[in-house]
C-alpha cells in the first residue's frame, strides 16, 4: 500500500498506519461544511485520496462476520455523506484490520429507498473506499 506520497510509522500503540498526504482536495463534488454531498463515482473518491492503493475484495479482511449481513452490489448503494478524512481513515483502518493489527468492522448499515436502491447510514467512508478500490458488493445489514 505504500506509495511515494505517504510514509509508514508505528503508533504509540506499535500498530503500523499508513498516513496520505498531499493535496485532498476533492474533484467533480460539491461541499458543504466540511462535508462532500455528492459523490458516486470513482474518479471523485479518488480525487479525496490520490495515494491510495486497491484494496483486495475480501469482506473477512475488514468486516465482523454477521450472518444477518447480505452482500450489496456497490451500484446499488446511495452514499448519504462523505468526509475527505473520513475515507482517508476508512483506507487506514480497514488496511489495519486486514493485518490483524486493528479490530474489523461491523458489516455496513443501510435503510431501504422506495426506488430498490439502499441508502448507506453507517460505514459511508468505507464504502468508498470500496468504489475506489473497485469492488463489486460489501457485506450490510438493513436497519429498520
Amino acid at each position: 500500500m505504500m506509495t511515494p506520497n505517504s510514509v509508514s510509522n508505528k503508533g504509540q500503540t506499535g500498530a503500523s498506519e499508513v498516513i496520505f498526504m498531499g493535496s485532498l482536495k476533492p474533484a467533480n463534488a460539491t461541499r458543504e461544511n466540511g462535508t462532500v454531498t455528492d459523490f458516486s463515482d470513482v474518479e471523485s473518491i479518488l480525487s479525496l485520496i490520490p495515494e491510495f492503493s486497491p484494496l483486495e475484495e475480501d469482506a473477512g479482511a475488514y468486516f465482523i462476520p454477521d450472518p444477518a449481513a447480505i452482500d450489496i452490489p456497490l451500484s446499488e448503494l446511495i452514499s448519504t455523506r462523505m468526509r475527505h478524512d473520513g475515507v482517508r481513515n476508512a483506507a487506514n483502518f480497514m488496511l489495519l484490520a486486514a493485518g490483524g493489527e486493528k479490530d474489523k468492522r461491523k458489516p455496513i448499515s443501510v435503510s431501504k429507498r422506495a426506488d430498490g436502491k439502499w441508502d448507506v447510514l453507517d460505514g459511508n467512508s468505507t464504502v468508498a473506499v470500496a468504489r475506489a478500490s473497485r469492488w463489486h458488493s460489501i457485506p450490510c445489514k438493513q436497519t429498520t
